[in-house]
């Protein structure tokens, strides 16, 4: 090194300066040797000769003293240094350590990057940035990975506000903040919560790379805010930024939670034209999204152009087929990857065991049970789970608690799957035994447990063991979790008023001010439960007074509420809470539709329920069959034959109902063969007719007098059909009977059959009796009516009528002294009018 010293002397002299990298190597070699003297001279030629010592140079110069012996030279060194760097510090601490200079070293130690890294560590990111500023004050900035270490902290530990601060003090103290740190920052605000923050760095950026956008329209997707996430990903393709794998795995799925399938098939001609159509992963997000869309043809079609297709790609496929209902296809598929190269993973074998749950299919079920076994994998609890709930769902328990009993490292998971299992079958014993042992094992409830174990209660109808089980739940603070109160207000409902509602009625009304005041009333699923309940009690303003708090009902509760006030009288307040759900959403689903069809076919509204058409046709429901057999009825109510076949005719489904509304239509308002040609025709496609579609022949060969026929039909209900006959039946055949003048045969008839004390049945005879002024029988059924209701005043009204048919005044007069004395009225007769909107009902005199 004497020589290096010679050297660089005679360089000086003939103008030569040894460069950056010489002069590096020159000092590291005096550390290596340990030559303190020759180091203290190369110092000195190099200070000598004017050679440019940067912060690195004067560092490596500190750490040659420090490791040669020669720490007051280091320390002259440090102290002449203009600017002082986290290696200068660290050096200099490390020196006094080493020379047993503790206290010295604590003392010029003051702030070093080791504390961020411990202070980052512990997660305490408020005291890291006190550090930097102390840092700054000292003229030392963190280094590029200090920095990034800190953020990446920020995101483990979820510190928004403590990043924010974070960022500010980086700003503060003009720390380089390049294009990766920025974009560190955005995924740090990002996955914080900080949005609007994100937004910031990312619109101050002079530069943005694909990871820039891709992070944005990511976050956008995150908080539902697709619309801007498509926005972002044509700004940045605007921009000239070529979209990578990550931004196309981001945005595909896009498409599909928007239901869009052409910018779906743009967004795939994409893919081909950026050579991203052999990636397994932006392939498999193609397929994700067109089963979204229920493109399921053209997910298999991605499937197949894949060049290459792993396990994953495999598993999306089957999941797919699964998730859309093509169990069999995803059995096949398994089977195909099974013959090839791929080897199937857990997901694989979980996936197509809910194949076979999908499928009832048992048998295949336990093949792949026993294949999984061999793999391995039934020591893997998330399989076993799937196992066990493929034998829950074909109905197989007792294999299914095999399964069960076999899972090594049983979790909550799965002690829920088996107890789900019992109660999907009807067994509420078995389920609550092994609520009772999870406690046992070790296992804090959770609140699917609860709401499970509420099921069971529901199922075994115990309105005292759902009462202990409540107090736990208040006990635990579980009831405040929407799913658990849902589940045990319906435990409630069955518990407490299967057997007789009246008489629990106030015990149940105590258990609903519960969720009123956690206030969980206000949540739809808790809502929809009370709302179900005080319909199950007949309490429709308390069911109107539910739905009012509901925040924001959906479909379930506009149609719950709009169904209960058709079904209890409430036609006019069912075709107002539809305007209602109409002039908010502006569609409406089959359900709630279907419903106000009742109410306006309940008082023969015709202008309304044509609106309501109008409105079903715009939204696309007149295919639905429940909104098909609704129009059906309302046209039928309302007298409009030709409307109500219209309907039918371009019904693309028709069923039972379907079928039964319009003969019932042809009976009452048309041509009677019409009704029974329906019914030749129902029988021809093979459509098994029920107890109501023979009501409708019935009544059909009633008002065209075609007694034969009507005997025909009605010995077909039993001997043909098996169906039973019921009071309507015989009613339709004493009316048969009567309208054909065949009294005495039809006062045998009645004679004969079940239902001989019903009186309704007694006043078809006599109003047949009235029809052909037959006094003589007459009086029989009359006498058979007021022995059953002898305050029934229709009874005394026709009786009356049918003396006065035969001049018989005396009679007449005594009768209607008997009504007098009974203070019996005739029933007013009435009917709805429309009048602006509204539906009153009109009582005649």
């Amino acid at each position: 090194m004497k020589k290096v010293t010679k050297v660089l002397d005679q360089l000086a002299k003939q103008g030569i300066r040894p460069n950056y990298e010489t002069c590096l190597r020159i000092l590291k070699r005096c550390i290596s040797v340990n030559a303190l003297q020759e180091g203290r001279s190369i110092h000195s030629c190099l200070m000598r000769n004017a050679a440019n010592l940067d912060l690195f140079l004067r560092n490596t110069l500190i750490s040659m003293y420090c490791k040669c012996g020669g720490l007051g030279h280091a320390l002259d060194v440090f102290g002449r240094m203009a600017e002082r760097s986290v290696v200068s510090w660290t050096a200099m601490i490390s020196a006094f350590a080493g020379e047993g200079r503790k206290g010295d070293g604590l003392r010029a130690r003051k702030a070093t990057i080791d504390d961020l890294h411990r202070l980052c560590k512990k997660g305490d990111m408020k005291k890291v940035t006190k550090v930097l500023d102390q840092l700054a004050k000292q003229g030392i900035r963190p280094n590029y990975k200090t920095c990034l270490r800190i953020l990446r902290r920020c995101i483990s530990i979820n510190a928004l506000p403590e990043g924010r601060s974070i960022h500010s003090c980086l700003m503060r103290n003009a720390v380089n903040i390049d294009l990766f740190l920025r974009n560190t920052l955005i995924s740090m605000y990002i996955k914080c919560g900080g949005l609007g923050h994100a937004l910031d760095v990312f619109g101050r950026m002079p530069e943005r790379s694909v990871v820039s956008w891709t992070a944005m329209i990511s976050a956008f997707a995150g908080e539902g805010r697709k619309g801007d996430g498509l926005r972002y990903f044509g700004l940045m393709r605007k921009e000239g930024v070529k979209p990578n794998a990550n931004t196309f795995a981001t945005v595909i799925p896009i498409c599909s939670e928007m239901s869009n399938s052409g910018l779906g098939r743009g967004l795939q001609g994409l893919v081909v034209k950026c050579g991203f159509y052999s990636d397994v992963f932006v392939l498999s997000s193609l397929i994700g999204m067109y089963v979204g869309l229920g493109c399921v043809d053209s997910a298999m079609e991605v499937f197949t152009e894949m060049p290459v297709r792993d396990v994953v790609a495999w598993n999306s496929m089957i999941a797919a087929y699964v998730q859309t209902g093509f169990s069999r296809e995803a059995v096949e598929l398994f089977l195909v990857m099974l013959v090839g190269d791929i080897q199937p993973n857990n997901y694989s074998f979980a996936t197509v065991q809910k194949a076979c749950a999908g499928l009832d299919c048992v048998k295949f079920g336990s093949s792949v049970h026993a294949c999984l076994v061999k793999m391995g994998l039934d020591l893997d609890v998330f399989v076993m789970g799937c196992v066990v709930d493929m034998y829950s769902k074909c109905g197989n328990l007792q294999e299914a608690r095999r399964a069960f009993d076999n899972i090594a490292n049983r979790d909550i998971v799965a002690w829920n799957t088996m107890i789900n299992g019992y109660l999907q079958n009807g067994v509420g014993e078995e389920a609550i035994e092994l609520y009772c042992q999870m406690p046992l094992q070790g296992f804090i409830l959770n609140n699917i447990a609860y709401a499970s174990i509420f099921k069971a209660v529901a199922i075994l109808v115990d309105g005292v063991l759902c009462k202990y089980l409540h107090l736990l739940v208040i006990k635990s603070g579980s009831l405040s979790y929407v799913y658990v109160g849902t589940t045990l207000v319906d435990a409630y409902a069955k518990s407490l008023l299967v057997e007789d509602a009246e008489k629990h009625w106030l015990k149940v009304v105590n258990f609903m001010l519960i969720p009123i005041k956690v206030g969980l009333d206000s949540n739809v699923s808790v809502g929809n439960a009370l709302l179900d309940l005080y319909l199950k009690c007949g309490s429709v303003d308390d069911a109107s007074s539910a739905f009012q708090c509901i925040d924001v009902p959906n479909s379930i509760s506009w149609a719950a509420i709009i169904s209960a006030f058709v079904h209890n009288g409430g036609e006019e307040s069912a075709v107002l809470y539809f305007r209602e759900l109409h002039r908010i959403f502006k569609n409406f689903d089959e359900f709630s539709c279907s419903s106000v069809l009742k109410a306006s076919a309940s008082c023969a509204v015709l202008e309304q329920g044509k609106q309501i058409h109008v409105h079903v046709v715009k939204s696309g429901l007149e295919s639905s069959l429940y909104v098909g057999s609704a129009l059906v009825d309302m046209y039928s109510k309302c007298g409009r034959l030709e409307d109500a076949y219209r309907v039918f005719k371009i019904m693309p489904e028709k069923n039972v109902v379907s079928w039964n509304s319009m003969i019932m239509c042809f009976a009452q308002h048309g041509p009677s063969e019409q009704a029974l040609y329906l019914f030749e025709e129902m029988e021809k496609l093979g459509i098994l007719p029920t107890s109501i579609t023979f009501i409708g022949v019935l009544f059909a060969c009633s008002h065209a007098g075609l007694v034969e026929k009507g005997r025909e039909y009605f010995d077909m209900v039993v001997s043909n059909h098996r169906i039973s006959p019921t009071i309507e039946h015989y009613t339709c055949m004493v009316d048969l009977l009567g309208r054909a003048g065949l009294l005495n045969e039809e006062e045998i008839f009645l004679k004969n059959s079940p239902f001989a004390f019903e009186a309704l049945i007694w006043c078809s005879l006599l109003f047949a009796c009235r029809l052909y002024k037959d006094t003589v029988v007459g009086s029989r059924p009359a006498d058979h009516c007021l022995l059953l209701y002898p305050c029934e005043p229709s009874t005394y009204v026709l009786l009356s009528n049918m003396y006065a048919s035969r001049d018989r005044w005396d009679d007449v007069t005594r009768i209607r002294a008997s009504m007098k004395e009974m203070d019996l009225e005739k029933e007013p007769g009435g009917s709805w009018i429309e009048v602006r909107d509204k539906v009153p009902y009109i009582c005649g005199g």
